[in-house]
């Protein structure tokens, strides 16, 4: 049900290797198993990127240090660098570049085509980790607005009751006074030793 395959079609001819890769990967399809399978065939790669249920998947290698990162990049294939590697291990850049003009045109096109997916893998990566990190971002903003805005909520609501109780104490004091005053008046009515004037005045002040 699984078929892992390392280099399909290595050691003999690349031409009669390569498609003698594809067509066992094509049979080995057609009876219902999952393959995975390594290669540094062109043929395979342009393969995968024209067949439905094939993919392409690539190891990401660092040039400079020589070393994989370990990352899999799903989606594109990968290149050998076999030219750069070379020219960092000393070997000479005419005997570099003389190679690079035995490469048919064909075979050029198409390590420049692997070149641009793998650049364009690599800045939807960068732009992705941009987004989430800006998706975050707004979150922890939101976040914050939203705890703020509670504070402040509450600050308003705990100020009211606070005005609110104060109003009622002034009320009371204003009814309590009201009250006071209303005594007052009716103990100077009472009061028979007082000319009438005097209660008048009297009532006036209070």
């Amino acid at each position: 049900s699984l078929v892992l395959m390392d280099e399909l079609g290595a050691g003999t001819d690349p031409a009669e290797g390569a498609a003698l890769a594809l067509s066992i990967i094509e049979q080995l399809r057609h009876q219902g198993a999952k393959v995975i399978a390594t290669t540094h065939y062109g043929e395979l790669k342009i393969y995968a990127l024209e067949t439905d249920g094939v993919q392409n998947a690539s190891c990401e290698f660092d040039v400079e240090t020589l070393r994989p990162t370990y990352k899999i990049i799903v989606g594109v294939p990968g290149k050998s660098n076999a030219f750069y590697i070379s020219q960092k291990l000393g070997i000479s850049d005419e005997i570099i570049k003389k190679a690079e003009d035995y490469l048919s045109n064909d075979d050029k096109n198409l390590n420049k085509v692997f070149s641009q997916l793998e650049d364009m893998k690599k800045q939807l990566n960068r732009r992705r980790e941009e987004i989430e990190h800006l998706k975050s971002s707004a979150g922890e903003k939101i976040k914050l607005a939203q705890e703020k805005s509670d504070r402040i909520i509450k600050k308003a609501q705990q100020e009211a009751d606070l005005m609110t109780e104060r109003a009622r104490q002034s009320a009371q004091k204003v009814q309590d006074e009201a009250y006071k005053l209303s005594d007052e008046l009716k103990a100077l009515q009472k009061q028979e030793n007082r000319s009438a004037r005097q209660r008048l005045q009297t009532a006036r002040d209070i």
